[in-house]
């Protein structure tokens, strides 16, 4: 299974709350709407099929599974954004591909506000 995470990162300017707030904030927007996922995967690669992703991206909309969880850390309790994609065949690879689109959507917000996040694929 490979997992990524994305969480608080070093921010000079913001405090670790604020931006832990912003970051839930910006993935509660995409969960809700995760044809942006697909708009995503199609800017970069756009010979993609959207009606074959569109299952995988709709699975962020409201998680019942490892897709895409908020886990608070006990200790810090800032959020740590975890997506998991297991399984085998074509189905593993876009589900990796929706993962790195959401990462990027994140990452882009993020940096819009002029936050940082730590991106880690284990």
């Amino acid at each position: 299974m490979t997992s990524y995470t994305i969480e608080v990162g070093y921010n000079s300017v913001y405090d670790k709350k604020e931006v832990g707030d912003k970051l839930r904030a910006v993935v509660a927007s995409i969960q809700a709407s995760p044809e942006r996922i697909i708009e995503e995967i199609l800017r970069l690669d756009p010979g993609m099929d959207a009606e074959e992703l569109e299952r995988f991206a709709e699975s962020y909309r409201a998680p019942v599974d490892l897709t895409c969880r908020i886990i608070e850390d006990e200790e810090t309790k800032l959020p740590r954004v975890h997506q998991c994609a297991s399984g085998g065949g074509t189905s593993r690879e876009l589900k990796e591909i929706c993962r790195r689109a959401f990462g990027r959507l994140v990452l882009e917000e993020m940096h819009r506000e002029r936050m940082d996040v730590s991106f880690i694929v284990g």
